[in-house]
């Protein structure tokens, strides 16, 4: 049972769970708690149709989930089609409910090069039965499922400038469009889905800039370098405003939020998608850009969030030796060996 009450100037939606009337939410309007409190009564009509503690089946459950996260705002066709995957995923892996979903089977899924998109979609259904029909989930499961996001870890060492070199040309092979896109993600550190997100309106051809809508809803707006300006401009000559400005190069469509474009970089071009991101980063701190202007560019709030990306690898250690040296040289650092000083010092 959950009702609404005004304390001061917010409206509180309060349910009766375990004895006790417990807050819920705290809202400025009555409508938005009214919201919350109609959300709250078909939960609780839609785990009245389910007995507590009875095992429903995977489809009916996937079918009830849909309902719900299309009833809730979701995009019908990106709900539709993660449901799709799902019931394709726990038929070939006999997840007829999700009492049979166990951390040992999703181990042996995720050894098996299981999709991680995939275990994203099956942790939230799993919570959301959990949570709203009252079914019986492993929480070790749910870690397992949730571990080890591969496609998002970069590689422990930083790529080189070679290594980012031979991946744009290697996309540019596939089309320019690819090309274009790595050069980007290499250059100013976006986020892959934001990225796969931008369209022909969101570059401002004579402005030279780029406006990309970044995690947690933000927007970014920046500059970009002659070179990419150039690019872009040959990728939306023709374009209509609403198209969008990157495209797969394997179908010749917008890509795939879900997993298109770190499927295609490790298949095609050999390298994590997020290296990309972790050298730009990188790039621009090894070359005295400020965190908070890097930032800028990739979107992160906080400084911490840039520096957690930042690494080094054999050639910038090199580049620091020498630079350290130079340091030693010019102020005649007395620890410096006789033999190792310039002449005439």
């Amino acid at each position: 049972m959950a009702t609404i009450e005004k304390t001061g100037k917010r409206w509180r939606v309060r349910r009766f769970t375990d004895g006790k009337l417990r807050t819920v939410a705290s809202c400025a309007t009555k409508l938005d708690a009214e919201t919350i409190l109609r959300r709250l009564e078909e939960e609780e009509r839609a785990r009245g149709k389910a007995p507590r503690g009875s095992q429903l089946p995977m489809g009916e459950l996937l079918a009830r989930w849909r309902t719900a996260k299309v009833g809730a705002g979701n995009d019908p066709a990106h709900t539709a089609a993660a449901e799709a995957k799902l019931r394709n995923l726990c038929a070939a892996r006999n997840w007829q409910a999700t009492m049979s979903v166990t951390a040992l089977s999703v181990s042996d899924y995720r050894q098996a090069g299981g999709s991680v998109g995939a275990c994203r979609f099956l942790a939230g259904v799993l919570r959301w039965a959990h949570d709203t029909l009252d079914q019986h989930v492993d929480a070790k499961a749910l870690r397992a499922l949730r571990a080890g996001r591969v496609a998002r870890r970069p590689s422990p060492v930083l790529m080189t400038d070679d290594q980012v070199a031979e991946a744009e040309q290697r996309a540019e092979r596939m089309s320019v469009s690819a090309g274009t896109l790595v050069h980007c993600l290499a250059t100013y550190g976006w986020r892959p889905i934001s990225a796969a997100k931008l369209t022909v309106a969101d570059f401002d051809p004579f402005a030279g800039t780029i406006t990309c809508h970044v995690k947690g809803g933000d927007i970014v707006r920046h500059m970009v370098l002659p070179r990419t300006h150039r690019l872009l401009c040959e990728l939306i000559a023709g374009k209509k405003q609403t198209a969008p400005l990157f495209l797969d190069p394997r179908t010749d469509q917008a890509w795939d939020l879900v997993r298109g474009i770190s499927e295609w970089s490790r298949n095609h071009l050999r390298i994590k998608v997020y290296d990309l991101k972790r050298y730009a980063i990188s790039t621009m701190l090894a070359r005295g850009v400020p965190p908070q202007d890097v930032a800028a560019f990739t979107g992160h709030r906080t400084i911490s969030q840039v520096l957690r990306y930042s690494r080094s690898n054999e050639e910038r250690q090199r580049a620091a030796l020498d630079a350290i040296s130079g340091k030693d040289v010019e102020s005649g650092d007395p620890g410096m060996p006789q033999e190792a000083r310039p002449s005439g010092i």
